[in-house]
């Protein structure tokens, strides 16, 4: 095969003979690219060229002095040799690969100034600085000395041996170094999330480390890791390209791409597909092929960039709904830029056509939210988690119903529980924000009945028998007793406090006739208390021999006055009656 580099270096050294300016406007364009747009961009030149080469992996690695760089790509041509040795006029014309050998080779030049390439079994070509100068005619001696032997290196290809290829790769790059501690800072600040952005790109393996890519619809592992990704393309109308270069092609598309259960640690620069100085705040990475200054650094702002920006917006709501946190990609606060600014408001005008969310609500009661979503996750549906409230401005944007105190209150009573289970409820909000909207809150009592509010109510303080279950007392349940009821407006009470609650000596007073559940939850009272006030033994009826009879007017059975064989009438002495309570109260 032949590259014809003999060819092209005649007609380049024939045009920089008839005029200098032509050969300093050659030099200062590469320089330019070089220390200028591409001065950083070795490794992602390397492989946004083994992609353009249709290769899927690449290897770039360090022998002493000389990096090399091997792709499984199809094989240098001609036409590849020529795009690379004439500035700004590529190879490619297809629209089917990114930039192949275009300018950005130049940015081998930050790092070297004789490249080579070459493919397996053909002849290598190499380009060089020194050989370079070695051709200049004498005309041009004056200008090569005011440039300080500064000459154009990517001009005049050289065709040599073949080099040699490792097994498994196609092409490789040879770059022996003019700046050593540069290419190892290069390597050392490689992109990882550089596959994503260049789709056919499945191994990037940069000195021992490798980054691995595999994709399957819109799903993509990077490192094993999956992300989620979204794309959108179509051709500009011929009003959107009025005033672009003759060569730009109307095809655009744009794809924005997220890690499902992560977010990216820092906002990322725009690609096109290289990054470029553009920053987003969004923590994704998005590739647009969005018109660029010949740096490829910077944005052309005009009607074309505005219809790829709108669409690379709505790419990036495309992503919510696959992110197990969406929020952070929801845009709130300040822009970056006009074009971070341009990408945010089409991500929000796109918000209410994608499902992100829909009908949820949070907890925003700090600090007791997690505890609260704890309660209420098994009853209601659509809870997110508290952690999310971090991203307060997200959900406001998206709507997001948040519950307050009297909101979480109200759901709480519609639900039913046990006692534990309230007290459960009592200890979550116990450190709640808005302490008034809890006075709603149910509360069970002793009996089963469950009362709205506690106020006014007895907490007992520890067991509560079964037989005062009937008394006429709102007796908080024990198993639901916490200190937040007593602060609430609970009242504690003791055995001996609740005998003493007025509503209980009504009930003696208003009974008609004996009434065996009164005597019993009051005698359980007695019992605990060990003693008892001084209206159970004048109001309250027990069973005599001969009938009821107020506490104080019976004898115990088998007693001094008993067995005197006096008339006062004598307790019946029923098995739930103890002597000693009995006698506590006022037998």
């Amino acid at each position: 095969m032949s590259y014809d580099c003999a060819g092209i270096r005649q007609r380049v050294l024939a045009s920089w003979e008839a005029s200098p300016a032509r050969f300093r406007e050659d030099a200062n364009a590469e320089a330019d690219a070089a220390t200028g747009g591409y001065r950083d961009r070795l490794v992602v030149e390397l492989a946004q060229n083994a992609v353009d080469a249709g290769g899927s992996r690449l290897r770039i690695w360090l022998e002493g002095d000389v990096l090399w760089a091997a792709n499984d790509g199809r094989p240098l041509t001609a036409e590849g040799v020529t795009g690379l040795s004439t500035l700004r006029a590529s190879a490619k014309r297809d629209g089917t690969t990114v930039g192949r050998y275009g300018v950005g080779f130049a940015a081998v030049l930050a790092v070297t100034d004789a490249p080579s390439i070459g493919s397996r079994g053909l002849p290598s070509v190499s380009w060089s600085a020194e050989r370079t100068r070695a051709l200049l005619p004498a005309s041009l001696a004056a200008e090569l000395g005011q440039r300080g032997g500064h000459v154009p290196v990517l001009r005049l290809p050289f065709e040599g041996e073949p080099l040699e290829v490792p097994a498994g790769y196609d092409t490789v790059v040879r770059l022996p170094l003019t700046d050593a501690d540069a290419a190892r800072r290069l390597l050392a600040a490689v992109d990882p999330t550089l596959p994503l952005v260049l789709p056919g790109l499945a191994s990037l393996h940069v000195g021992e480390r490798e980054i691995t890519c595999r994709r399957e619809g819109s799903r993509v592992w990077l490192d094993e890791v999956p992300w989620a990704s979204s794309t959108l393309s179509g051709t500009a109308a011929a009003e959107l390209m009025a005033g672009r270069p003759p060569e730009e092609r109307p095809e655009w598309s744009v794809t924005a791409y997220a890690p499902i259960s992560s977010t990216l640690p820092v906002p990322q620069p725009l690609r096109a597909p290289t990054p470029t100085d553009e920053p987003l705040s969004l923590p994704v990475v998005l590739a647009a092929t969005v018109p660029l200054e010949p740096t490829r650094r910077r944005l052309v702002p005009g009607p074309l960039a505005s219809h790829i920006l709108a669409a690379a917006g709505r790419a990036v709501a495309a992503l919510l709904p696959s992110l197990d946190d969406p929020l952070p990609l929801v845009p709130v606060g300040l822009a970056s830029g006009p074009v971070d600014a341009a990408v945010r408001a089409a991500v929000l005008d796109a918000l209410p056509d994608v499902a992100v969310l829909p009908g949820f609500r949070v907890v925003d009661m700090e600090p007791v939210a997690a505890a609260v979503t704890g309660l209420l996750e098994a009853e209601i549906d659509g809870l997110l988690p508290p952690a999310l409230l971090a991203h307060g401005a997200a959900l406001d944007v998206l709507r997001v119903e948040r519950l307050r105190t009297r909101d979480v209150v109200e759901l709480l009573a519609a639900g039913t529980r046990e006692p534990a289970g309230w007290r459960a409820v009592y200890e979550a909000l116990e450190d709640a924000p808005d302490r008034d909207a809890l006075g709603s809150l149910p509360v069970p009592l002793v009996g089963g009945r469950v009362v709205t509010g506690c106020r006014g109510a007895l907490l007992p303080d520890g067991p509560v028998p079964p037989e005062v279950s009937s008394l006429p007392l709102r007796i908080i349940h024990p198993d639901a007793a916490h200190p937040l009821l007593e602060r609430l407006g609970a009242v504690p009470a003791t055995a001996a406090g609740l005998l003493e609650d007025p509503a209980l000596r009504a009930a003696a007073e208003d009974a008609d006739g004996y009434d065996d559940e009164l005597a019993r939850g009051v005698c359980a009272l007695v019992a605990l208390a060990g003693s008892a006030p001084e209206w159970v033994g004048s109001e309250l009826l027990l069973p005599g021999v001969d009938g009821p009879e107020v506490a104080g007017d019976l004898l115990l059975p088998g007693g001094l006055l008993h067995r005197a064989g006096t008339d006062l009438p004598v307790l019946a002495q029923p098995d739930w009656l103890e002597p000693e309570t009995a006698r506590a109260a006022g037998v």
